[in-house]
């Protein structure tokens, strides 16, 4: 027997996902974006106190660097926000080669349209992807409970 209390051949079918570690990681996720943002706010006011002719989130990345190089901030702290943040990346380059790649729009009923279509669009997938993840994890965690009270699923 394990730790787990399986047997060596056995399968662990628990869920990866539970309360404790939702919790957990969606703090760590709020620590990191956190610091990230401290570093933003660092970097545009260095840029308003001393004039630079640069962008302050630049000067914040390189703050963060200089930070994560001498160990005032440890890199998991900044990790998981870290990796999801560079997962969505590519949908902020999606606009971009939309209008690149399609000739501009000319008549303002065009210009409406695809403005109320954008707008539409984001509220959908504001509002749809935590009610979605609501449903999957409270889905996975009602299958978990009833796994343990021991009523068939």
């Amino acid at each position: 027997m394990t730790e787990t209390g399986l047997r060596s051949g056995d399968t662990d079918y628990s869920p990866r996902f539970t309360a404790a570690t939702i919790s957990s990681r969606a703090t760590e996720g709020l620590r990191g974006l956190c610091i990230l943002f401290a570093f933003l706010l660092a970097g545009e006011g260095m840029i308003s106190l001393l004039h630079l002719p640069f962008p302050g989130s630049v000067i914040g990345m390189l703050l963060l660097t200089v930070a994560l190089r001498i160990g005032i901030v440890r890199p998991e702290w900044i990790r998981l926000t870290a990796r999801t943040l560079l997962f969505f990346l590519p949908l902020l380059f999606v606009p971009l080669c939309v209008i690149l790649f399609h000739p501009p729009v000319a008549t303002v009923s065009a210009l409406l349209r695809y403005g109320v279509l954008g707008l539409l669009g984001t509220l959908i997938l504001l509002l749809g992807t935590p009610l979605c993840l609501f449903l999957l994890f409270s889905f996975a965690l009602g299958r978990r409970e009833a796994r343990r009270s021991g009523k068939p699923e």
